[in-house]
């Protein structure tokens, strides 16, 4: 449940390994006013699309070592030390949707909704979706990116 943001500035060092999957400090969100950060735990799946199975593949593929994990490829394939902007994540969000067929209006904050959307029709309670998604605010922010007729699994506590 990253922001576009969030997810440019992800780098080797705030990354450790949790039972299950993975812990990802993020030093600077738009919810941490005060500077502390916020840690975000993804949980490894068992299907090809898992998220931890994934990053750790990219990781390895890219010989990352340190610094930023989503990193600026130029046209020749060669992946630079620098980080991607938030800007070019909904880029690749957007040209990847197009590219699977998928019309109309998606951008990369169409991660959040459909983050939050998947795990209320998943039975994740409210909390466990606020928590995922970083929000601060209660569980009326996190219930606005829910898509509306996918509550049926939806508890609140």
């Amino acid at each position: 449940f990253f922001r576009r943001s969030e997810l440019a500035s992800i780098v080797v060092e705030n990354i450790t390994e949790i039972p299950g999957g993975v812990r990802i400090h993020l030093p600077v969100t738009k919810t941490s006013k005060d500077g502390a950060g916020q840690d975000r735990d993804i949980m490894a799946g068992s299907s090809t699309s898992c998220p931890v199975a994934a990053l750790q593949r990219w990781i390895a593929a890219a010989g990352i070592e340190d610094g930023p994990v989503f990193r600026s490829v130029n046209r020749h394939g060669h992946i630079s030390g620098k980080a991607i902007s938030d800007r070019s994540v909904d880029l690749i969000i957007r040209a990847r949707a197009e590219a699977a067929g998928i019309d109309g209006n998606v951008s990369g904050h169409s991660l959040r909704r459909g983050a939050a959307t998947q795990a209320s029709t998943d039975g994740h309670t409210m909390l466990a979706i606020t928590r995922a998604g970083g929000w601060t605010d209660g569980s009326k922010a996190a219930a606005g990116y829910i898509e509306a007729g996918k509550t049926s699994g939806l508890q609140l506590l």
